[in-house]
């Protein structure tokens, strides 16, 4: 499912048509994801961060993440691995590691057929 809305958003971005900007960082979040080598450790960049608004639950609880330079006020933290109840648990133990950084959890929330589970953050 998570492939097929790839490709409708890129068909639309190729065809001319308007996409939401927050739909396709969201899509180049999970392009990214689903390119990673299962467990093999990938460091999300400062850019990529900052480009997508977005780092994943799993770069925060190893320590590998690095939001100095993070530019904007608004953050989501991804969570993908694990199931059900496990994912919310993982994003909700990365936002109370970023709340000691002047972070404070929004909301969280499951999206779609896709059970990706996203926590919105506001810096302080």
């Amino acid at each position: 499912m998570v492939c097929s809305a790839l490709i409708i958003v890129s068909l639309l971005c190729f065809s001319g048509h308007r996409v939401l900007p927050s739909a396709v960082a969201a899509m180049e979040t999970v392009r990214a994801i689903n390119t990673m080598v299962p467990g093999m450790a990938v460091a999300e960049s400062p850019e990529q961060i900052a480009r997508t608004r977005t780092i994943t639950a799993a770069a925060i609880l190893e320590n590998r993440a690095d939001l100095r330079t993070y530019p904007h006020r608004l953050l989501t933290i991804l969570s993908h691995r694990g199931v059900g109840a496990d994912k919310v648990t993982q994003a909700v133990a990365a936002a109370e590691v970023l709340e000691q950084f002047g972070w404070e959890l929004i909301t969280i929330a499951e999206f779609g057929s896709s059970r990706l589970v996203y926590a919105v953050l506001r810096r302080r």
